[in-house]
């Protein structure tokens, strides 16, 4: 069961996230809050998700709410970069259910989920012939889900400097310069599935 809390503004907002979960039978929203100041703990909750207007300092609030995984709707200066950071997050563009409820599930898994436009690629624009060998493919998969270096290394039963050939080789491939990033082209060109 994935525990959400809502920081959003809007009853219409809400209402239609509660009557999208009333259909999820593995998300239940937690905590349904009007501004981030509400917010007092997230020891019950597995990932919050926050309107990006309302944050008046984005690096506070994910001091806040962690370890919890933060996911902002919307567009905020930064977001994608600052959520980066993060060991679960997203950027999604706008309060669309079901597109909320899976940037939630996925960044409480681990996974980064940030929508096209935070990183101006064009619908179509990806090329999905990416030709991986079956390690660049499996440190690839640890990567998205948002494992380090060293945890890739322990899993796979290899150094951390083979590691980092690796993930450098994939972020060539992919013409990505960051984990998340790359994690993102791996799921949007079809590479990776959630």
């Amino acid at each position: 069961m994935t525990r959400i809390a809502v920081i959003a503004a809007s009853d219409t907002v809400h209402r239609s996230l509660r009557t999208f979960v009333e259909q999820t039978p593995d998300v239940t929203i937690s905590l349904r809050l009007r501004t981030e100041r509400e917010l007092r703990s997230v020891a019950a909750i597995d990932v919050v998700v926050v309107d990006a207007d309302l944050v008046s300092d984005l690096e506070a609030l994910v001091e806040r709410v962690e370890p919890a995984p933060l996911v902002l709707v919307g567009s905020a200066p930064g977001a994608a970069r600052l959520a980066d950071r993060l060991d679960g997050s997203g950027v999604v563009a706008d309060w669309e259910p079901e597109r909320v409820i899976a940037a939630a599930r996925a960044a409480a898994l681990g996974l980064h989920v940030y929508e096209q436009s935070e990183w101006g690629v064009e619908e179509g624009g990806s090329d999905s012939s990416v030709e991986l060998t079956s390690r660049e493919f499996e440190v690839l998969e640890l990567l998205a889900r948002g494992s380090t270096n060293a945890q890739i290394a322990i899993e796979l039963g290899v150094s951390t400097n083979t590691i980092k050939f690796h993930v450098a080789g994939l972020y060539q491939k992919l013409g990505v310069n960051s984990r998340s990033e790359a994690a993102w082209q791996a799921f949007h060109r079809g590479i990776l599935s959630l």
